[in-house]
């Protein structure tokens, strides 16, 4: 390799193990790499499968280098440079939940911490309030607490929030890395991943963001427990599930859990370097060391919130409507294509359900370009993990329909999950395995670029998909206008002007369809030229910009700011109080 290739690999001590599908090379071959070799891995694959055997998920451990760390970095600062004026303190991120809940809860504990002491009690809500016990306040996360000292409240606030879109974006990298995908499939994917609608839609959740910015490095700390057995990793992914307990939200911390399980399970089905009871027993004993050091850790947090819990309406008996409040509605799975078919709350133009706070639960857009790789990974890998996240894909798909199946009348009696509302926020998981399967999708384009009858013929069902919905939704709109209408309440001259609210929210969010649709036709006609075929970055490149492009037009306008006075002034009312 060189005493530069040597350097490279002691710098960054993290493992990795290849695809079982890609060549396991030194890092250079991540740019040009031999296609004999590439074949000759893929056919042992394939005859391993024929044979009724999942490939072996432990082959020669490779190590990351300075670049990977460079990498990571800079997927912690796009955010900063999309959200420039709140990183640069020049405006605050502004809406209800934000304003009412999550930016004076932790106004009041910082005040309290820079002032020497922890504020259990707030006597500013209602006649008093057990403040700490309001777990998701996050009193005591340390990221939280390191900002909101070091910085003034309005820009603590803005840079705790962009920095987890930017580390669930390294996480992920990180992950796929050690899956042993090239740099370029790991950006991809974490780029979707951070930038996909469960998080530019739900930057006023900042308790969910945090939750599922952690996500991709639980995962990353149980695959390298799994690759070279120490526990030292299980120890560390306690810490991080002590970190949502500290300040997540409930169902994003149970959701992140029973992955960890679903994880830990895959990997002693699939494994073959010990006996199956062996296997089963360390992945039961890691999960139990997550769960109960994490709660441990957290506990200072988990008990006041526990009791303060059963004083509240949520430990009332709940019903199934309740639970099922929250569905992800079948019809919406046209906004993975069209994200905005159904209009947006910051545009006035939003009719999808009756209530608009709905638009960020079922914000899930992950691009287009993405979307079709996750396809063609299904379609190619027959690597085991490319199994488990088809799997966990549609599994959480099926989740977030909520009441509109029948699976969710059975998980109504399961405990916890029994308890949880709002399905859709399944679709975080769906959002993560779709940003993985693109990522290997992009990966396996190096070994075999689809032909060109496959392009012609995804040419001719996007043409005939766009001329559908540009002939038929006008007529379905206005023939639909007055149910929807009466729905909302509309009477008199709000009703004549329905129609029109339909045409100003779908013309923008067809022509980005439209526009994107050609660029991601483009771009699989490009990769399949054969003249590119052993050049990663010739397609790679192309494929990360489009998808950024794509992603960042999309949510353009989702998240409104204000100058940072409207916190810092008190209000007219309570002044003249």
């Amino acid at each position: 390799m060189g005493t530069r290739g040597a350097t490279a690999q002691a710098a960054f001590s993290l493992p990795l193990i290849p695809s079982p599908i890609r060549h396991a090379g030194p890092f250079h071959s991540v740019v040009r790499a031999p296609m004999e070799r590439r074949d000759e891995v893929s056919d042992k694959v394939d005859d391993g499968v024929s044979k009724g055997r999942l490939p072996s998920l432990t082959e020669r451990p490779m190590n990351l280098d300075r670049r990977d760390a460079c990498v990571f970095l800079l997927l912690l600062i796009l955010p900063l440079a999309y959200f420039w004026r709140a990183a640069l303190g020049l405006s605050v991120f502004f809406h209800f939940d934000i304003i009412m809940q999550f930016y004076p809860y932790k106004a009041h504990f910082m005040d309290g911490m820079r002032s020497g002491h922890l504020p259990l009690w707030c006597p500013l809500v209602y006649s008093g309030f057990p403040l700490f016990a309001e777990g998701q306040a996050g009193a005591l996360y340390p990221l939280q607490i390191i900002l909101y000292l070091l910085m003034p409240t309005p820009l603590a606030y803005n840079h705790a929030t962009l920095l987890h879109i930017g580390l669930a974006g390294g996480f992920t990298y990180l992950y796929l890395r050690v899956l042993g995908l090239t740099r370029a499939a790991s950006v991809l994917g974490g780029l979707v991943f951070m930038f996909s609608g469960c998080f530019l839609a739900r930057v006023r959740h900042f308790n969910i963001i945090l939750g599922a910015a952690w996500l991709p490095c639980l995962l990353l700390l149980v695959e390298l427990f799994q690759q070279r057995r120490r526990w030292l990793y299980i120890a560390l992914a306690g810490v991080v599930m002590s970190f949502l307990f500290l300040a997540s939200h409930p169902y994003i911390t149970l959701y992140s859990l029973l992955l960890a399980a679903a994880y830990l399970a895959f990997h002693a089905v699939v494994s073959a370097d010990d006996s199956v009871a062996g296997r089963t027993w360390r992945a039961i004993a890691a999960l139990m060391v997550i769960g109960s050091s994490g709660a441990g850790l957290a506990a200072i947090q988990i008990l006041p919130t526990y009791e303060l819990l059963n004083a509240s309406v949520r430990a009332l008996p709940t019903n199934y409507l309740f639970l099922t409040q929250g569905s992800f509605p079948p019809s919406s799975l046209l906004t993975f294509l069209i994200p905005n078919y159904f209009g947006a709350p910051a545009t006035d133009t939003y009719w999808g359900t009756p209530s608009e706070g709905f638009y960020i639960e079922f914000a899930a857009y992950c691009g287009l370009l993405p979307l079709l790789l996750a396809f063609v990974a299904v379609r190619r890998r027959r690597d085991p993990h490319t199994l488990f996240f088809a799997l966990l894909a549609l599994a959480s798909l099926l989740l977030a329909f909520g009441g509109y199946t029948i699976l969710y009348r059975l998980v109504a009696h399961v405990p916890l999950l029994g308890s949880s509302r709002v399905p859709a926020r399944f679709l975080l998981l769906v959002c993560f395995s779709i940003a993985v399967l693109a990522a290997k999708g992009l990966d396996s384009m190096a070994s075999a670029s689809p032909s060109r009858k496959s392009i012609a013929a995804m040419f001719g069902l996007a043409a005939l998909f766009i001329a559908a919905v540009l002939l038929l939704h006008r007529p379905w709109l206005l023939a639909t206008s007055a149910d929807l209408a009466a729905r909302y309440g509309l009477h008199g001259y709000l009703l004549e002007k329905v129609p029109r609210i339909f045409t100003q929210s779908l013309r923008p969010a067809l022509i980005h369809f439209a526009a994107f649709a050609a660029l991601t036709i483009a771009w699989f006609a490009w990769a399949a030229s054969p003249r590119y075929a052993l050049r990663t970055t010739h397609y790679a490149l192309p494929a990360i910009l489009i998808t950024l492009a794509d992603l960042l037009t999309f949510a353009w306008h989702l998240n409104p700011t204000v100058s940072p006075a409207v916190y810092e002034t008190p209000p007219a009312a309570a002044r003249f109080l």
